[in-house]
Formats: structure tokens, sequence, C-alpha cells
């Protein structure tokens, strides 16, 4: 299967899912119930989210790092990989900050890359290997990209 079919299936893949009625996939709660009840239960584990903001946001950045928080509760033996551009204008992630708001950054996986379009691609490289499962790879919890 080459690139564009891949690219494809994968574009077919998250309409199908975005649009199905199964809710049988754990959700996590964002604690505010109005919020939970318009996205079916919280966010779902598993699927793509888009969160934005104009331009660099903190309130993006802490909102994400907020989930993330409960995604590494939720899988305690994974890993977040969070592809960004370290140069950038927008600030870094600070280790001891993450401490401080319960994240352990030992269990990040940063991929400085300053290209979008490689940054995607680093993002699907990640996907794939996780999807692969197999016993020498770490689990993926999330993965990233800003």
């Amino acid at each position: 299967m080459n690139k564009q079919q891949r690219f494809e299936t994968l574009k077919n893949e998250i309409w199908q899912n975005y649009f199905s009625t199964n809710k049988t996939q754990k959700a996590i709660s964002l604690d505010v119930s109005e919020i939970n009840d318009c996205l079916g239960g919280g966010l779902t584990i598993g699927r793509v989210h888009l969160i934005t903001g104009s331009g660099y946001s903190g309130a993006v950045r802490g909102f994400t790092l907020a989930i993330l928080r409960k995604v590494m509760r939720e899988k305690p033996s994974g890993h977040i990989v969070w592809c960004t551009n370290l140069n950038s204008s927008d600030g870094i992630l600070y280790g001891a900050g993450l401490v401080a708001i319960g994240i352990d950054p030992a269990r990040l996986i940063l991929v400085d890359e300053s290209h979008p379009l490689r940054g995607v691609a680093a993002m699907e490289e990640v996907l794939s290997a996780a999807r692969q499962n197999s016993e020498e790879a770490i689990e993926i919890a999330a993965v990233i990209g800003d």
C-alpha cells in the first residue's frame, strides 16, 4: 500500500470513527458535565482530537497538559510523544513544572523538528510503531504535535 492509499484509508477510518454511534470505547472525562455531554462522555481514548487557539496559547498548552495528566493515570506505563520545535519562540516544557502538575517528565519523549511536515511524519511513524505492539516497544499513551 503506497502512502496515498494509506492516507485515504486513515482518513476514511477517522471519519467512520467520528460518526460512529458505538460508545464502547473509554473516554477521558473533562470533569465538566456540559462539555462531557457534548463529547459523548469525554475525549475518547484512541481517537484524534484537535485542541487549538490563536497563535501560541498558554491556555491551550495548559489544557493539553491537564488532559495528558489524566491519560497518564489511565495508562500508567505509557509514554507521551510530543513533536515540537524546541527552537521556536513558543517556549518549551519545563521538567520541574511538569512534576509540579503531576506529569512525570521521564515518561515524556520530545521529538524536536522545525519543519511541520517532518513533524507530522514523525507522529505517523510513532503511531505506526505503536500499532505493531512488539514486545521490545514501549507503550505509547498519547502523541501530540504542536
